[in-house]
Protein backbone atom coordinates (compact mmCIF):
# COMPACT_ATOMS: atom_id res chain seq x y z
CA UNK A 1 0.00 0.00 0.00
CA UNK A 2 2.87 2.48 0.59
CA UNK A 3 3.97 2.52 -3.54
CA UNK A 4 -0.09 2.85 -4.41
CA UNK A 5 -1.12 5.34 -6.98
CA UNK A 6 -3.45 7.66 -7.33
CA UNK A 7 -6.78 5.79 -9.11
CA UNK A 8 -7.54 9.19 -10.88
CA UNK A 9 -5.85 12.21 -12.20
CA UNK A 10 -6.72 14.76 -9.45
CA UNK A 11 -7.44 12.14 -6.75
CA UNK A 12 -3.77 13.38 -5.75
CA UNK A 13 -4.35 17.02 -5.81
CA UNK A 14 -7.48 16.37 -4.11
CA UNK A 15 -5.70 14.92 -1.78
CA UNK A 16 -3.28 17.20 -0.94
CA UNK A 17 -5.47 20.04 -0.50
CA UNK A 18 -7.80 18.28 1.73
CA UNK A 19 -4.89 17.67 4.37
CA UNK A 20 -3.41 20.83 4.32
CA UNK A 21 -6.89 22.46 4.63
CA UNK A 22 -7.06 20.03 7.82
CA UNK A 23 -3.70 20.89 9.02
CA UNK A 24 -4.88 24.71 8.79
CA UNK A 25 -7.91 23.69 10.33
CA UNK A 26 -5.74 21.50 13.49
CA UNK A 27 -3.70 25.11 13.57
CA UNK A 28 -6.36 27.57 14.16
CA UNK A 29 -8.09 24.98 16.86
CA UNK A 30 -4.53 24.89 18.73
CA UNK A 31 -3.97 28.80 18.54
CA UNK A 32 -7.72 28.94 19.79
CA UNK A 33 -7.52 26.75 22.62
CA UNK A 34 -3.83 27.44 23.65
CA UNK A 35 -4.74 30.89 25.60
CA UNK A 36 -7.53 28.71 27.69
CA UNK A 37 -4.71 25.60 28.64
CA UNK A 38 -2.34 28.36 29.58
Amino acid sequence: MATAQPRLPGEHQLRIACESKWKSYGQIQYEFNRPRIL
